[in-house]
């Protein structure tokens, strides 16, 4: 008796499962589309010149924030007007900056 449950078990599967490919539904295999967003960085520019400044590296004023690829959500690339870098990382609801570069 045990085997004929485990085969009419094995039957039930297989006829739940679809014979190929094409009879699955593909389109909710696909990912969703995304809508290409710009990032900002949720800090004004003087802010951000300003913390730099505090920090102990020259800025004079921000030229751009960009978002940092491959990192995580609310990293960011600032570049300023001296021509240095520097990354702004989110830690614990505040950010950090770290000068970026051989410096």
């Amino acid at each position: 008796m045990r085997y004929s449950v485990r085969s009419s078990l094995r039957r039930a599967w297989a006829s739940a499962i679809p014979t190929s490919i094409a009879a699955m539904n593909t389109s909710a295999l696909r990912a969703p589309e995304t809508t290409a967003t710009t990032a900002r960085l949720p800090l004004p520019d003087a802010t951000v010149a300003r913390t730099i400044h505090r920090i102990g590296y020259a800025c004079g004023r921000v030229v751009s924030t960009t978002g940092v690829d491959g990192a995580a959500d609310g990293v960011f690339k600032i570049t300023c007007s001296s021509g240095d870098s520097y990354q702004a990382t989110p830690v614990r609801g505040r950010y950090h900056f770290r000068r970026l570069g051989s410096h």
